[in-house]
């Protein structure tokens, strides 16, 4: 097997976890890179109001529910 055919049977990528697939389309949603998510859910930075309305929309919950204490999200 020649070097390039050992490189070639090689996968060329593992499919996304379904919880990266969440966070990027949440980025997408809120026009934010996939880290800035990341922060929201380690508790490190908060969205904004106006990214919060949107996350409440794009996920069908309100607000009240996915924001209701410091540090839950």
């Amino acid at each position: 097997m020649t070097l390039k055919e050992i490189y070639n049977a090689i996968p060329k990528r593992v499919e996304q976890s379904p919880k990266e697939k969440w966070v990027k389309e949440l980025a997408e949603v809120c026009c934010v890179a996939p880290s800035t998510v990341k922060c929201w859910l380690s508790g490190h930075r908060h969205p904004d109001e106006l990214r919060k309305r949107l996350i409440a929309q794009h996920l069908g919950r309100p607000i009240e529910e996915l924001f209701n204490q410091v540090g839950s999200y």
